[in-house]
């Protein structure tokens, strides 16, 4: 529920006149009934799963085992419902689940779903035959019929209009999700900054900017329920005109909570407008220290702006910090781990150098570094897990001595089946249902003979990969030559958010 994305698809799908669009979610390993009219899943002629994660995949067996409904595709029949899917996670790479799923969005569903609309009605009212209905969903921009095949045709990454024309913002407010009774604004879609590992930015080129006019009068909307305003956006500090939005969402009488900031763009104006909204906490991502690092992952944002950003940040009022590195890079060593401990500690005595009745409260996370497809880093070789979770617990050992700053990671276990999902290809479906089963992860690795350097070791640029049939708009020649400098440590300049040049291929 607090994933945008699901709320503005479930917006749009409820506007047409002919659909009923219910919500369902996974309750303690178990689908639950309909939240807006307790009916079950059954009943439904459709179900669209919304896949923001790839672990979130290791859940579609039990949805479809729970009303025996087979799990592959191809056993189905006239009765069973089309099951599809949607999401940043199967728009990069949905071979992983392809053989579950009847047909999947790639991209912004946003762009197409009145005509794939038209099309289910007409499958209903006119009782067509399943493989009639795919023949005609696989023509439609953007989906997916995993049944037709690979090779048939590019899957061009489905596009939404412009940001205002698709109303980024919340549908429900509740006070049972992660933003409790927070409106959300997407802000910017899209980044452009060019950091190599993510995917947000090399799907979204050139990034999006909603207007100001648009961004307040849907928060003047959201505040007929709230007055809580969530604004999102993957760098949302490079709006063009953030400053003058959150000034005016602050006159307007709203509180404010903010995604993460580049500290480069966070200006003493926007500090100023956050503290007078209300904000409590503010995050930063400086994913690694070391300079040769940094130039790596082509995120050149010095030390010193960090730290610049975070003092301000505090002397503005801001009691909560929140700091996010990743770990699991080409030689990153335990340099950077001393490198990382040092920027905190200069982190902790600043927030100490301001006196004040409470402390301030720092928070960080590290995480193993996942590569994604669509991105320069989509042929690096992931780390080995055991050498993650060393790293992971040198930190978490210096950062307990250190005191004063909170420490979380995600499990490097985890991070590398994942890895093996994000980059994997049809022969994981089998796994996946075994794993949904209760089978142990490796042990239903073994059982269908699959090693797991087959999907974390450093892949050959010369050789096809399974996400290839989509395209994103970016040059995969382009992302080899981004790989090729992330290999020499060499920084790059950034998507021209003006459209204007011609390097990547989205433009």
């Amino acid at each position: 529920m607090s994933n945008l994305g699901f709320q503005i698809v479930y917006r749009e799908l409820n506007r047409h006149p002919d659909v009923r669009c219910e919500r369902f979610f996974l309750e303690e390993g178990v689908p639950g009934r309909s939240i807006e009219s307790n009916s079950a899943l059954s009943e439904f002629d459709v179900w669209a799963f919304s896949i923001p994660f790839e672990l979130d995949y290791l859940n579609l067996p039990i949805f479809l085992s729970y009303f025996n409904i087979p799990f592959l595709s191809s056993e189905r029949g006239p009765r069973d419902p089309i099951i599809m899917a949607g999401g940043i996670a199967p728009s990069i790479n949905p071979e992983p689940i392809a053989e579950l799923m009847d047909l999947v969005f790639i991209g912004e569903a946003e762009g197409n779903l009145s005509l794939l609309l038209d099309r289910l009605i007409s499958w209903k009212e006119n009782r067509i035959s399943r493989d009639e209905l795919m023949e005609e969903l696989s023509e439609l921009e953007g989906v997916y019929v995993p049944s037709i095949g690979i090779g048939r045709r590019k899957i061009r990454w489905l596009r939404a209009g412009e940001m205002d024309s698709i109303e980024p913002c919340s549908e429900l407010v509740t006070n049972e999700t992660e933003f409790s009774n927070m409106w959300l604004l997407e802000l910017i879609r899209g980044c452009g900054r060019g950091c190599r590992f993510c995917v947000a930015d090399f799907t979204h080129r050139p990034p999006k900017f909603l207007p100001v006019r648009t961004a307040l009068k849907l928060a003047k909307r959201g505040m007929r329920y709230t007055d809580r305003i969530g604004l999102l956006g993957a760098a949302v500090s490079d709006h063009p005109h953030i400053e003058e939005i959150a000034h005016r969402l602050v006159r307007m009488g709203a509180s404010i909570s903010i995604s993460s900031l580049r500290a480069d763009s966070t200006s003493d104006g926007l500090l100023k407008a956050l503290a007078r909204g209300g904000v409590k906490t503010l995050t930063f991502a400086p994913e690694v220290i070391l300079p040769d690092l940094k130039s790596a992952i082509n995120k050149t944002i010095s030390n010193e702006t960090v730290i610049s950003a975070l003092e301000r940040a505090i002397s503005f009022g801001i009691p909560n910090l929140k700091l996010y590195f990743i770990t699991g890079l080409p030689g990153e060593g335990e340099a950077e781990i001393e490198a990382i401990i040092s920027f905190l500690i200069m982190v902790r005595e600043i927030a100490i150098s301001y006196l004040r009745r409470d402390p301030i409260r720092i928070r960080v996370t590290v995480s193993p570094l996942i590569p994604k497809p669509h991105t320069p880093l989509q042929w690096m070789r992931m780390e080995d897990e055991r050498v993650l979770s060393r790293r992971l617990h040198m930190i978490r050992r210096e950062i307990g001595r250190m005191g004063g700053v909170e420490f979380t990671s995600s499990s490097a276990r985890m991070a590398v089946i994942q890895a093996i999902l994000s980059r994997g290809d049809r022969r994981i479906t089998p796994v996946i249902i075994d794993t949904a089963n209760g089978l142990p992860w490796k042990q239903a690795l073994r059982r269908h003979g699959i090693h797991p350097e087959i999907y974390l070791g450093e892949i050959p640029i010369q050789g096809d990969l399974p996400w290839d049939f989509i395209d994103t708009g970016v040059r995969k020649e382009y992302l080899i030559r981004e790989f090729e400098r992330f290999k020499r440590g060499q920084p790059s300049s950034g998507c021209d958010q003006q459209g204007r040049c011609k390097a990547c291929g989205a433009c």
